[in-house]
């Protein structure tokens, strides 16, 4: 009789105890298909993994003060259906400009590491950390970044900067179980390291507190997003906070508390519903662009994280994250100006037999392709918009 590896015993308990309390799918949110390209014998899979890990190796996570594009351009290429060239091909095309790994001037331990989190120039000593925790974990990766982001025993937890710089690294992570990739939850981990601002200390403080305000009634508190937003856009308080970055408009204690205000009005009870109704605004919101509107974009890439992500974290993180998301909603909303939504845009489109596959022929093949937010994002308003 052939004995079961101990490795095989261990891993096997370790997935069986997670997928215990806290960790379960919502009943509402099924967990979406996911796919393994470190085990796949497919040759695109293959090709994605070997060029997600010599990014990984060669280029920084944070390029010219914004995060890393290729590796998003390379995973939603390749679930749009790019072939092995083609990924291969984007990969030449995008190294122009990249900029290599510097070396962090100190490394960080178990004890101090949370002392620099949101300092510039850490990125490297970041992703040191996490894959020295990683090896000393058994590179049981999934597991590894659930901790580091959802378990204060592991520290101060990362997922309150989960949406924070555009929901870069909710992005990266929800990336990582789509198709499978260490390299990508590693990086998740590293962007929101260097990614903690004011909307993750915002996140942290009230759910820090959310115990000592979950009896409190929420004056004009409703359920109807777009009552929300219709009372946000007749605000004209808000209209001084035009123009300014959300990392400036979460630093100001006056619109902060006004954000808050509408982020806490909002009743998310439902969270089939309330995700949908979310997602259905940050649709109507790219579409109430003239044109190409990059944070409008990643609203719209972070919704499809959060929807990836809400299955699989701990249910006591399920609101936690919807909100998160509603505050970046809100802030960007904001500074944008407020504009008017019209939902008749997408719903009285005329569609001319123009289908997915369309969606997939741009996203691939237009002169967009090498845009990572086009492809991305904006793929979805190419195939409805044909001013694009």
């Amino acid at each position: 009789m052939s004995l079961i590896p101990l490795r095989s015993l261990t891993s096997g308990l370790t997935r069986l105890l997670s997928s215990l309390n806290p960790y379960q799918a919502s009943p509402s949110l099924p967990a979406l298909p996911t796919q393994n390209i470190e085990t796949s014998s497919s040759k695109t899979a293959r090709t994605l993994n070997h060029l997600l890990k010599a990014n990984h190796h060669a280029h920084n996570i944070i390029q010219h003060g914004a995060p890393n594009h290729l590796p998003l351009l390379l995973t939603s290429s390749y679930l749009l259906g790019a072939t092995s060239e083609q990924l291969s091909a984007l990969y030449d095309d995008s190294l122009d400009g990249l900029q290599h790994w510097v070396e962090s001037t100190e490394q960080l331990v178990e004890g101090d590491w949370e002392t620099q989190l949101g300092r510039p120039g850490h990125e490297r000593a970041f992703v040191d950390f996490f894959e020295d925790r990683l090896a000393a974990t058994g590179y049981e990766w999934r597991e590894m970044v659930g901790e580091v982001l959802f378990e204060k025993a592991s520290g101060r937890p990362l997922g309150y900067a989960l949406l924070g710089d555009g929901g870069a690294s909710a992005v990266s992570l929800a990336a990582a179980f789509e198709v499978g990739s260490q390299v990508l939850g590693i990086e998740a981990l590293g962007l929101a390291a260097c990614g903690w601002d004011a909307l993750a200390r915002v996140g942290e403080e009230e759910h820090e507190h959310e115990h000592e305000h979950e009896h409190e009634t929420v004056e004009g508190q409703t359920g109807d997003l777009e009552v929300v937003l219709g009372r946000a856009r007749a605000d004209q308080r808000l209209e001084r906070y035009e123009g300014r970055s959300v990392e400036q408009l979460l630093q100001d204690a006056e619109a902060r508390k006004l954000v808050l205000d509408y982020g806490k009005s909002w009743s998310i009870g439902d969270l089939k519903k309330a995700f949908e109704d979310g997602q259905r605004a940050a649709t109507e919101r790219l579409f109430a662009s003239a044109g190409f509107e990059v944070s409008s974009s990643q609203v719209l890439s972070a919704s499809h994280a959060v929807r990836v992500l809400l299955p699989i974290i701990p249910v006591d993180w399920h609101i936690r994250l919807l909100r998160q998301w509603w505050l970046l909603f809100l802030s960007t909303y904001i500074v944008l100006g407020r504009p008017e939504f019209d939902s008749k845009r997408i719903t009285n489109f005329a569609l001319n037999g123009r289908d997915w596959r369309s969606v997939t022929d741009r996203a691939l093949r237009s002169k967009w392709s090498t845009d990572a937010q086009f492809v991305k994002s904006e793929s979805i308003k190419a195939v409805l918009c044909d001013s694009c």
